[in-house]
């Protein structure tokens, strides 16, 4: 019920590419860049998931018809346009959610750098759901967000959980739909120190919190996808 994602970008790295298509790894891409590089790789689309927030309109389309595992989304522009992109089957969509205690100031900055953001039970957030389950092309299997130093992004993995199966709970409730995955990106994912030590500790906070907010929520427990970052790069974890 977990599963860790490489960036794109190692797989510049001939041995590093060559284990994550051995072992079926999935593949974050969040810029044109990645998805070339990807696609250089030899990785299975199947395998990749596409940040549409990182990628133009023309890449959005282009990276549509490769029919991707899944496609995050940040935006009901991001939406329509994936939804207007997807031809003949049905796209596995994940919605991309800022944290819900992020100040208003600190949202308006993070839109003044180019970044969408959709908090946590916000108007915004069930429009955005509401666009994805709306459209007869777009599948909803999730949520994901970022753990790290970003105005709006969550300072830790159990308030992240905590927050976001708080969402989960509430669209299955108004739309009846069960999300199945949750995803935590950031790179955190990757110790900074002693691998055997803090792996192990991290699987069991985040292992405890997933735990305690489904028992609490009462909701079943998602697939949690790790993003590992660019931090992994030039590191021995493979």
């Amino acid at each position: 019920m977990t599963e860790v994602a490489v960036p794109a970008s190692a797989l510049r790295n001939h041995l590093v590419s060559k284990w994550v298509r051995k072992r079926g790894v999935a593949v974050d891409v969040c810029s044109g860049r990645d998805l070339a590089v990807a696609i250089a790789a030899g990785i299975s689309p199947r395998r990749l998931t596409i940040h549409a927030q990182g990628l133009r309109d023309a890449e959005i389309r282009a990276a549509a018809g490769l029919s991707p595992g899944c496609m995050v989304v940040s935006s009901l522009e991001e939406i329509e346009l994936l939804a207007s992109a997807v031809e003949g089957r049905t796209q596995g969509v994940i919605v991309h959610m800022a944290n819900s205690n992020a100040a208003d100031l600190t949202v308006v900055r993070a839109q003044q750098d180019g970044r969408h953001t959709l908090r946590c039970d916000s108007e915004q957030m069930n429009a955005a759901i509401g666009a994805v389950l709306g459209s007869t092309r777009l599948d909803p299997v999730g949520l994901h967000c970022e753990v790290g130093g970003q105005v709006d992004d969550f300072i830790s993995y159990p308030a992240a959980i905590g927050q976001m199966i708080t969402e989960m709970t509430y669209i299955r409730r108004v739309h009846g739909e069960v999300l199945t995955r949750l995803g935590l990106g950031g790179g955190r994912a990757v110790p900074s120190g002693d691998w055997r030590e803090e792996l192990p500790e991290l699987a069991e906070e985040i292992d405890e919190s997933l735990d305690d907010a489904c028992a609490t929520m009462r909701f079943p427990r998602p697939l949690v996808v790790l993003s590992a970052g660019g931090a992994i790069v030039g590191r021995t974890a493979a």
